[in-house]
């Protein structure tokens, strides 16, 4: 639990008359009947990984923290663009297997894809080396 979260529990043992001290480590393991618990009207646990993540008593958060509307927000942003960026490729491989398959109706034999991956380490040599080409031609 980070730093002074146990606090917060700490205030609400303290009103349901459950802690008498200050220190909540003596009462620990804790455990709440029906009884203890029928004031409060709406009681949420959310688990992770085996453990509480959070705990929300009425409006109070015992442990955790409520989101902001700003992380929401990022949250739906990033979840629209990365479904966007997922569709485009469904799309993108869907378009190219028809094109392949356009092409091999036509033709009777497949496109020729060239080596990728050394096209690639090329193309990454002529950044790093500043855009400048071993062609004697060019130079000339």
């Amino acid at each position: 639990m980070p730093d002074g979260e146990h606090e917060k529990i700490q205030v609400f043992l303290q009103q349901l008359g459950i802690l008498k001290e200050d220190n909540i480590r003596k009462i620990i393991p804790l455990f709440f009947n029906n009884e203890q618990l029928k004031k409060y009207n709406k009681i949420e646990v959310s688990y992770k990984n085996k453990g509480i993540e959070k705990i929300k008593i009425n409006d109070l958060f015992l442990k955790g923290k409520k989101i902001t509307l700003i992380e929401r927000l990022i949250y739906y942003t990033l979840t629209a663009i990365f479904s966007v960026i997922g569709l485009f490729g469904v799309w993108l491989v869907f378009g190219l297997a028809k094109l392949h398959v356009e092409h091999y109706k036509k033709t009777g034999e497949t496109i020729e894809i060239t080596n990728l991956v050394v096209a690639k380490i090329e193309g990454f040599k002529y950044v790093i080396k500043g855009f400048k080409s071993k062609n004697k031609e060019s130079e000339g």
